[in-house]
């Protein structure tokens, strides 16, 4: 499938992913053996910028543990603990609660920067 297609997003914007490889050099007036003319680059940088995602939005320690908490699973073993404390099995309670805070402790510590 290497057949260059005329598809537009409704944006407006190329489509690069599909066109064929010879239509996207001769758009973007390029070369695959030598690349683009040394006059070209400072063109295109001060014209488009330097290829780079923008910085993502950091999050601090505590709303990654809060984002945590956002699991079904984590539901599951806090009712877990609840019961087991309303029964009166209090070292039950500990290890199940103690288990899933510490659990949570170390994902926080390993998504950490």
């Amino acid at each position: 499938m290497n057949t260059a297609m005329n598809v537009a997003p409704s944006g407006g914007a190329t489509a690069w992913h599909a066109l064929a490889t010879g239509e996207v050099l001769r758009q973007l007036d390029s070369n695959v053996q030598s690349g683009l003319d040394a006059a070209e680059v400072p063109r295109r940088l001060e014209q488009y910028g330097r290829n780079k995602l923008p910085e993502g939005r950091k999050q601090g320690p505590f709303m990654r543990f809060l984002m945590q908490l956002n699991n079904i699973l984590v539901y599951v073993l806090l009712a877990a603990g609840f019961v087991k404390l309303m029964v009166g099995l209090w070292l039950d309670a500990a290890i199940i609660l103690g288990g899933g805070s510490s659990t949570q402790g170390i994902h926080v510590k390993r998504d950490t920067p």
